[in-house]
């Protein structure tokens, strides 16, 4: 007689158990993996922005501390206006960075002017390059002011009508005192605006 051999079968279950794992497994990898670096993302993004606020808190504060830091040393060759024009159009812009209103379109233009002090010191359209300086950065802040600031409003105005104020058909140093009212308004109002957002 013939011998019947009956085999018996390998139980599947094994290998589905470890199909399940592996794909346990995968499935964790790749959804831990995500929100580990996403994660990462936003701690990037926010020590970012951590950073950009310290920098433009930075510049803010360098112009108040120049502004009040120095005492009436303007003279013939307009180092201190230059820089004071230089600085508080740094301080606007970051203003306008950590606030997120976009004024920067003329600020090149306050640093041109600015530089254009210092080039030629016996010129005597100083004067009116400041007023166009101061001008231009009244309205940037004012921009500001109305996006961000309402409450502001007169802090504003008085800026501007200090940038007005500057004559520019007379001397810079014949009104000192009316160039250092437009540095000291812009530092009071840059240092109102940096405490209250």
């Amino acid at each position: 007689m013939a011998e019947i051999k009956i085999e018996k079968k390998q139980p599947i279950w094994p290998w589905v158990l470890l199909g399940l794992i592996i794909l346990a497994a995968v499935l964790y990898f790749f959804v831990f993996k995500n929100q580990n670096s996403s994660q990462l993302l936003g701690e990037d993004a926010d020590t970012t922005a951590i950073v950009m606020d310290n920098q433009n808190e930075g510049a803010v504060a360098e112009y108040i501390n120049f502004i009040d830091g120095e005492a009436d040393t303007m003279t013939l060759a307009h180092d201190y206006s230059h820089e004071a024009l230089s600085k508080l159009a740094d301080a606007t812009k970051a203003m306008s960075n950590k606030t997120g209103v976009d004024v920067s379109a003329n600020l090149n233009e306050v640093k041109a002017l600015s530089q254009q002090i210092t080039n030629n010191p016996m010129a005597t359209t100083h004067a009116d390059d400041i007023r166009k300086a101061s001008t231009i950065i009244a309205t940037a802040l004012g921009t500001i002011q109305q996006t961000k600031f309402p409450d502001l409003r007169m802090n504003s105005e008085d800026l501007m009508n200090d940038a007005k104020a500057v004559d520019e058909n007379d001397l810079t140093l014949r009104q000192k005192s009316t160039v250092r009212t437009f540095f000291n308004s812009a530092a009071n109002l840059l240092q109102k605006m940096n405490s209250n957002y």
